[in-house]
């Protein structure tokens, strides 16, 4: 969801007022609406639910509401009735009842202006479930979002759209496998023949692996380094792929990165050793010490979000997750040692009771996301139960029957939002 570049939790007032200014028509990612719709008008009701839809249907988009782009002049007015929970509320309402199938996910914003009305954002991703139509009450149309507006789609685009989210996911996981099997055989690091664990994580825009390769340059903000380690070294790199962040603390083991690919794709690799938490003088664990595989996967996905964000990534995007292993190589560290305090109804108390994988590759089947995730270690939770199952257990241990997460308290949310 952008506007010419703008990512949506970028835009701001002054954003808009400066399209206004130069009067920057409707174009595939982004509409004008002067005012929301009235409850028993019908036809502005079905004209809002077909911007909406149309944005699903292509390429994701962002509606700004408050805005009159048809008058000669044009102007912000903004929403000087606009109850924000009410409002929002209300267009939920019509989205949920108004579009068929319903959408995944639609995202709303409140931009407030000093001594003047505000202005509300409807952000719609690209859908994974398209093609959508109107519901019958508003006409039943397929629709597509083209630079003129919003126009029927033909058939051959229905029978695209039909298709188009199993290729997809398809290709996002011919790319994980084919970059895994270089890293453990090929032209990368022959991670394996080494005695040690080793995290291979993937952060894939959906529907772009294709369309992006030949972008020469890399919209990456050249300061963005990974998540503050204390005493580690991490150098930027530039090679034929990308733009990669190189672990260089020099400590013997074997190299970890975040690669940023020119497609928009984003790569982990890190070494999980012995699973023992690295501790760093006078403070506390690095968060990428690994001191399980679960908060290693949490914390690796957590920045491959905040950097997707940064690069103004678009969902969906598929999470794709492989570990090269050592034969016998345990679930997680002695947790009584790791964790200071023990995180209360931690079942795991020494690292004889902690199982151990029974074969060298395990990959996990891909994760789709719609958005960004609110409360990631839930949205994980099939990927940890799969990877505790492939060491002989029924489900990860380390969730509370409530769902709760017992390794909260060491994992910091906020980075991918």
């Amino acid at each position: 969801m952008q506007i010419l570049g703008h990512a949506f939790d970028a835009i701001d007032v002054a954003f808009i007022e400066e399209l206004v200014a130069n009067r920057i028509p409707e174009s595939i990612t982004h509409d004008y609406k002067e005012q929301l719709p009235h409850k028993r008008d019908e036809g502005a009701r079905a004209r809002l639910l077909q911007v909406i839809t149309s944005f699903a249907n292509t390429s994701g988009g962002v509606l700004v509401i408050g805005v009159n782009a048809e008058s000669e002049e044009w102007s912000i007015p903004g929403l000087p009735d606009l109850d924000e929970d009410k409002s929002v509320h209300g267009i939920e309402q019509l989205v949920r009842s108004g579009i068929e199938p319903p959408l995944p996910s639609v995202r709303f914003q409140v931009l407030r202006r000093q001594a003047a009305a505000p202005l509300l954002l409807v952000g719609v991703p690209r859908s994974l479930a398209r093609p959508h139509r109107t519901a019958s009450q508003y006409g039943e149309r397929f629709v597509r979002r083209t630079n003129r507006g919003t126009d029927p789609m033909t058939v051959p685009e229905l029978r695209d759209a039909f298709l188009e989210a199993d290729r997809w996911l398809t290709e996002a996981e011919e790319f994980h496998r084919a970059r895994v099997q270089e890293l453990r055989i090929g032209n990368g690091v022959a991670f394996g023949a080494a005695k040690t664990a080793v995290l291979i994580l993937h952060l894939i825009p959906l529907g772009q692996i294709r369309g992006l390769q030949a972008r020469a340059e890399l919209n990456v903000t050249p300061t963005m380094k990974p998540l503050p380690l204390i005493n580690d070294d991490w150098r930027l790199r530039f090679h034929f792929e990308g733009r990669r962040w190189l672990y260089m603390g020099g400590d013997g083991v074997l190299p970890r990165w975040f690669l940023d690919y020119r497609n928009g794709i984003g790569e982990f690799v890190m070494p999980i050793g012995e699973l023992q938490p690295r501790r760093t003088q006078g403070g506390p664990d690095s968060p990428y010490g690994a001191d399980s595989i679960e908060l290693s996967i949490a914390t690796a996905t957590a920045e491959l979000l905040r950097r997707a964000h940064s690069r103004g990534g678009e969902f969906p995007m598929a999470l794709h997750l492989s570990l090269s292993l050592s034969p016998g190589t345990p679930l997680g560290a002695d947790f009584m040692t790791t964790f200071e305090p023990v995180p209360p109804g931690l079942p795991l108390r020494s690292t004889s009771q902690v199982p151990a994988f029974d074969r060298p590759m395990i990959e996990v089947p891909g994760l789709a996301l719609m958005s960004p995730p609110e409360h990631l270690s839930a949205v994980l939770r099939p990927i940890m139960d799969v990877i505790w199952q492939a060491a002989g257990q029924p489900l990860s241990r380390l969730y509370r029957s409530d769902g709760s997460w017992l390794l909260q308290p060491h994992f910091d949310e906020s980075v991918c939002r």
